[in-house]
């Protein structure tokens, strides 16, 4: 009797053991088969948003009051492929880029730097401004006198000895300050000119 049941109990153990794991299998078709529906559906309900419900507006300034520029450049799709022909390029310009955030693809783009007098305007900041100057003023007032210096060497006998230990002493210094100078100088030209360019895109769809 005791093994009779125990056979029974196998059994029965054997078909809930099944029919669990056929149940598990049924629902999990069922939710990605609704979820497989569910995305779908609410793609199509975002494309149909994008072709009539609602008017195209910028990824960037997110703006659709103006679409007498609004482009397609890149491989993005959806909102993310529409821009304003002006907004990305002041994009490009700031972010010293020439591809998209996005999808990688490289714009045609071709940049011109500003003229030089802009910058002797307007280098950035006003204590670059003045550093520039100062520096200037500096190396004009070392070579004067470095000259001068030179120049009285020569037509005082007595001087010559010291005078031209005095003006290979400046000549090195005017040298070494220069030197700092024109690195300091040209790391902000560098700086400026990166920042201050004029972007235009070609060959825009």
């Amino acid at each position: 009797m005791t093994l009779n049941f125990f056979k029974y109990f196998m059994v029965f153990f054997r078909w809930i053991t099944q029919y669990s794991r056929y149940y598990q299998f049924v629902f999990r078709l069922g939710t990605n088969f609704n979820r497989k529906n569910y995305l779908r559906g609410k793609t199509k309900r975002k494309e149909g948003k994008m072709d009539g419900n609602e008017n195209p507006s910028c990824r960037i300034c997110h703006e659709s009051n103006s679409t007498t520029d609004l482009v397609s450049p890149c491989f993005c799709r959806g909102t993310m492929s529409i821009v304003h022909l002006s907004c990305l390029e002041k994009w490009l310009m700031s972010s010293l880029k020439n591809s998209c955030e996005v999808c990688g693809y490289e714009y045609d783009v071709v940049r011109k730097t500003k003229p030089f007098t802009e910058f002797l305007k307007n280098p950035g900041t006003k204590k670059a401004k003045e550093n520039f100057f100062a520096d200037i003023f500096c190396l004009l007032g070392l070579v004067t006198f470095t000259a001068a210096t030179f120049i009285l060497s020569f037509e005082k006998p007595n001087f010559m000895v010291p005078g031209l230990i005095f003006v290979t002493f400046f000549i090195s210094i005017t040298y070494a300050i220069g030197i700092e100078a024109f690195n300091y100088h040209y790391f902000v030209w560098e700086s400026w000119k990166r920042k201050n360019q004029t972007v235009k895109i070609i060959n825009v769809t």
